[in-house]
């Protein structure tokens, strides 16, 4: 039942993310995405250190109150939603869109392998730290949400910009232009 829930969340707020993209623009939604994702990995994670009791090790750890319980699934739901609505669909077609055309392919192909080895290695890695340092993998993810904010929030915005302009509007951002 939870992930029939959690998938149906991902699934209803995909669908704005395609309207929001070109209404609000790449970099609101990474800034607004990236901080909706803070905020629910950080609370995730004090919720589970200071509002859960059990070792951790083997034990089936309990909410000190029966609200933290609910607050934590709701975190959950919470990523699940700020992804799925910014981040999820909004960095790919940011990084279809950046590349010089006449790179545009293979920088895409290269942007794409990288996502999916980054994916590879989040699945990979969660069950590990979970079982070593267990809530606190919460607060690791809420540090790279907020690398993923300041990231956002350096970004230029490439809503409307001809493809041609790319390497302008990057040139400028990164103090290279001529």
């Amino acid at each position: 039942c939870s992930a029939r829930l959690a998938n149906a969340v991902n699934m209803v707020f995909t669908l704005p993310a395609l309207y929001f993209i070109e209404y609000t623009g790449r970099r609101s939604l990474f800034v607004f995405g990236a901080l909706g994702m803070s905020i629910s990995t950080i609370t995730l994670g004090l919720l589970g250190i200071y509002g859960t009791v059990g070792s951790g090790f083997g034990d089936i750890l309990k909410p000190k109150s029966p609200w933290i319980g609910d607050v934590m699934a709701c975190m959950v739901l919470t990523f699940i939603a700020c992804f799925a609505s910014t981040w999820g669909p909004t960095v790919w077609v940011y990084c279809a869109e950046i590349f010089p055309l006449r790179h545009r392919a293979r920088c895409v192909g290269v942007s794409t392998m990288t996502n999916w080895i980054g994916n590879f290695l989040i699945a990979q890695f969660t069950p590990v730290l979970l079982s070593s340092i267990g809530f606190g993998t919460f607060l690791l993810f809420g540090i790279f949400c907020l690398n993923a904010l300041v990231l956002g929030w350096w970004l230029p915005e490439t809503s409307g910009v001809p493809l041609e302009q790319m390497g302008l509007l990057f040139d400028r951002r990164l103090g290279t232009d001529d």
